[in-house]
């Protein structure tokens, strides 16, 4: 009898360590890898800024979006692979995250809007049709791509360009919880090996990897996510069980590493050969050094970065259109003119504004999102109780 209740006094403490373990998992903060979602966003934003920035540019700034899905697996699989096999279902997990960048988003969407349909309520635009803008506005209000609209690019989202991503990263997230379950490590190493050869055929086909944007390369956004999304998925897997490499590295010097594999420009006939090379053995090498290196000292010159990557992310196309439209007007010339000081000063001014808006709109939008949804199906139990 004794031995018996010795045995469930151990069980519960075990269950106790079991789930303060589990809780400071949750609560763990990875320092250095906020600071290179920074230092992504802040890439991104010069790719797009280029004109603006001159000389002042990141050669190969547009593989930071394959930085943001690998780093976004792993935060995905830390976050909520526990949560998965407790019974955490895929609407309620879906949920959560269209609820994480919805507002942002929306918000980047409507900066880019509003001037188009100020312009046609007063039929100043020549480019837009009514029809186009309301089809346009009506995908990207359910965060899908636009269809083609006659006149205008293939781009995807074409109210605001960057949301391609974001819609290839609901597609990853959505299947990673549909096939949880069955996502054993076996499973994630094909998806990887076949991902990567989409990355392979897509470099070669289009001479780079910075598809996905476009309806004329789409395909090489499943490639781009595919591999990047689920390796970071495996990375978490091996973090948990000790068994990623532990290089001792001052963590400033992986964002410094970053920045220098961003910044690097090569010919159009190595290009392929480096875009794979970043993506497949770069940027986990500086993940994986990442997770072994936080910062001891000056928190915040990371924290900061990591807060402001994705309100920077989108809003900083819709505010470039806006900004240089307007100033194309005052100025009666191009905007051009000013680079560099005019693009740094502006993702400067952007980055102020998305340090903002991270604590203060996103916060109180995502609160009443979650306060509406969960009234909602609230409301839905209630109706269809008997």
């Amino acid at each position: 009898m004794r031995g018996r209740l010795l045995r469930t006094e151990w069980r519960a403490e075990s269950d106790v360590t079991s789930d303060l373990i589990q809780e400071a998992e949750r609560q763990r903060k990875f320092y250095t890898l906020d600071g290179l979602r920074g230092v992504a966003a802040i890439a991104v934003a010069m790719f797009h800024f280029a004109p603006l920035v001159a000389p002042v540019m990141l050669g190969s700034s547009y593989l930071a979006v394959d930085l943001f899905f690998l780093m976004s697996g792993f935060v995905i699989a830390y976050s909520y692979e526990r949560k998965f096999a407790s019974g955490m279902g895929v609407g309620k997990f879906m949920l959560v995250r269209v609820i994480r960048l919805y507002p942002m988003y929306i918000l980047g969407t409507a900066i880019f809007a509003l001037p188009i349909a100020a312009a046609l309520l007063m039929r100043k635009d020549l480019v837009w049709t009514v029809g186009g803008f309301s089809t346009a506005m009506a995908s990207a209000l359910l965060m899908l791509p636009s269809p083609p609209i006659p006149g205008k690019s293939l781009t995807l989202f074409v109210l605001n360009p960057p949301a391609w991503s974001l819609f290839y990263e609901l597609l990853s997230n959505l299947l990673f919880a549909a096939i949880f379950p069955v996502l054993s490590d076996r499973i994630v190493k094909l998806l990887i090996a076949v991902s990567a050869l989409g990355l392979v055929a897509s470099a070669f086909a289009f001479g780079n990897l910075e598809g996905g944007a476009h309806w004329n390369d789409f395909v090489v956004g499943f490639a781009r996510v595919g591999f990047s999304f689920f390796l970071g998925v495996l990375l978490c897997r091996l973090h948990r069980l000790k068994r990623l490499p532990a290089w001792r590295v001052p963590p400033v010097m992986i964002l410094i590493a970053s920045v220098a594999v961003l910044s690097i420009s090569v010919s159009a006939g190595a290009r392929p050969f480096f875009d794979l090379f970043a993506v497949i053995a770069l940027f986990p090498l500086l993940v994986i050094a990442a997770l072994a290196n936080e910062p001891k000292a000056n928190i915040r010159a990371y924290t900061v970065p990591g807060l402001i990557s994705y309100p920077l992310y989108t809003i900083h196309m819709p505010a470039l259109a806006l900004v240089t439209g307007v100033m194309a007007k005052f100025t009666g010339g191009r905007v051009e003119q000013f680079a560099p000081a005019i693009g740094i000063a502006l993702i400067v001014v952007l980055a102020l504004a998305a340090w903002g808006l991270a604590q203060t709109y996103d916060v109180a939008a995502r609160k009443m999102l979650t306060r509406l949804t969960a009234r909602f199906g609230s409301g839905l139990k209630a109706h269809s109780a008997p």
